[in-house]
């Protein structure tokens, strides 16, 4: 009582490792094992012209800490029946949660990691929750970065 609706959504969905937003005048809630196993609408290509669908910019993006650091806990919660209950390292830091499910403790540490930001063309039926699949085809495949020290 007296929480506002969209933290409480987004309470519902931590809880059940879920994305929740809303689009069109709808509410979704979808489970991100749901939208992993999803098969791609679209495919997105990089470096082919004759793709369909071509992304015209891309670039990596490194923010994988920025992104994690929040959920990197050892969630901890309370069962009257089972006592405590945890899931997570036992090095981590601890977080209390009201839940002593095993399942919600575990949902509340899944995250969803950027890894690329791309630019393409428009396609109105792309909409919030739709599973894309993103090819980058390299120019030379046998031309891979030296990342070797250089000899002296």
């Amino acid at each position: 009582m007296g929480q506002k609706p969209a933290t409480l959504i987004r309470q519902i969905a931590k809880d059940h490792g879920a994305l929740a937003w809303t689009a069109r005048g709808k509410l979704h809630l979808k489970s991100m094992r749901g939208l992993i196993n999803t098969k791609p609408a679209f495919t997105y290509e990089y470096n082919n012209p004759r793709a369909k669908y071509r992304i015209t910019k891309l670039s990596n993006l490194n923010a994988d800490f920025a992104v994690t650091a929040a959920k990197h806990h050892r969630y901890v919660g309370y069962s009257m029946t089972e006592g405590y209950r945890s899931f997570g390292e036992a090095s981590l830091p601890v977080k209390v949660v009201s839940d002593s499910d095993l399942g919600t403790l575990q949902n509340r540490g899944r995250v969803l990691i950027p890894k690329l930001d791309i630019e393409c063309t428009g396609n109105p039926a792309i909409q919030a929750g739709t599973v894309i699949q993103v090819i980058i085809h390299r120019y030379d495949p046998d031309n891979r970065i030296d990342e070797s020290l250089p000899k002296k």
